[in-house]
């Protein structure tokens, strides 16, 4: 929930890139109004956006193995993230 792919330059997307796929759900999120640590606004949208393109191109499927949340107006911290809980666990608990 809420990854921190900014951190190390955003390392964690090469890394991703080149490693295979494999089986199971992913889910992760994002709340509109988080921001880096450098307080740049949409920084963590934009490489939580391009986490989703990375995994759809090795063959995740949206919503079937693949579930990326946008919550417009939310930030980081523990009240967003428990607001979106249920509908991780419900995604990634049922077939």
């Amino acid at each position: 929930m809420s990854p921190s792919l900014w951190f190390a330059n955003a390392r964690i997307l090469d890394y991703i890139r080149k490693r295979p796929s494999t089986l199971g759900k992913i889910y992760f999120d994002v709340g509109s109004e988080e921001r880096s640590p450098r307080k740049v606004r949409s920084s963590t949208q934009f490489y939580d956006m391009q986490l989703n393109d990375i995994l759809l191109s090795k063959g995740y499927r949206a919503e079937q193995d693949l579930l990326y949340v946008l919550e417009e107006g939310a930030g980081h911290n523990e009240v967003y993230w428990a607001r979106r809980l249920p509908e991780a666990l419900t995604f990634l608990l049922t077939e």
